[in-house]
């Protein structure tokens, strides 16, 4: 595992509606790719239809981890909108 851990991430309906149309020894290899590099950041080795469906995932969860990269970074006082 990478030394990049989070607690959580994002899975979208539409990764579930994917895995749903494979055959089961699929689902479970693309489902335990998807949660390994959404927490660990765990780039899998898979090949056929399992790396099809972590294919179309993954642009979606790096767009997520930029963001999440994003919000951790301190704000620049400058940067900041006052709201009121």
């Amino acid at each position: 595992m990478s030394d990049t851990k989070r607690s959580s991430f994002l899975f979208y309906e539409s990764f579930y509606e994917a895995i749903k149309e494979v055959p089961e020894v699929n689902q479970l290899e693309a489902l335990k790719a998807i949660i390994d590099y959404g927490l660990y950041r765990d780039v899998p080795k898979l090949s056929g239809i399992s790396k099809v469906i972590f294919m179309m995932a993954k642009p979606n969860m790096d767009a997520n981890y930029i963001k999440y990269l994003n919000g951790k970074q301190p704000k620049n006082k400058d940067e900041t909108q006052d709201l009121r």
